[in-house]
């Protein structure tokens, strides 16, 4: 009786063992599951952060050049107009240049922002 008792202990402590040995394995592949997944968010949101870099750096190129066009308008506006008080001295004349040349910026401007909104897209 005690050597049955002793292999009936045995037995149950064998499948107590034999139990918790597949609770590690579940809880080890679940840990390891989990870490997987969590690499692939932490990848996911990399690459969503390179994007919306590389989408800023479009943009700030975009608003540095929209400046830039800008500029170089505002200087051909202000060298036309002192070449036309200069030149000819007539009211009438640099009214109609500059009215030329604030429609050419408006249309300037006009363009830079389609340009942003295509860049955009």
């Amino acid at each position: 009786r005690l050597r049955q008792a002793e292999e009936s202990k045995l037995g149950a402590d064998t499948a107590h063992q034999a139990k918790e040995a597949l609770l590690q394995a579940e809880i080890a592949r679940v840990t390891e599951e989990t870490l997987r997944q969590t690499e692939r968010l932490r990848q996911a949101e990399e690459s969503k952060l390179g994007a919306d870099t590389a989408h800023q750096a479009k943009e700030a190129l975009l608003q540095a050049e929209i400046a830039r066009m800008t500029e170089e308008t505002l200087r051909q506006t202000e060298r036309l107009r002192q070449a036309e008080e200069a030149k000819l001295g007539a009211d009438t004349v640099r009214q109609a240049k500059e009215a030329q040349l604030q429609a050419e910026m408006a249309r300037m401007t006009e363009e830079a922002q389609r340009q942003t909104e295509r860049l955009r897209q």
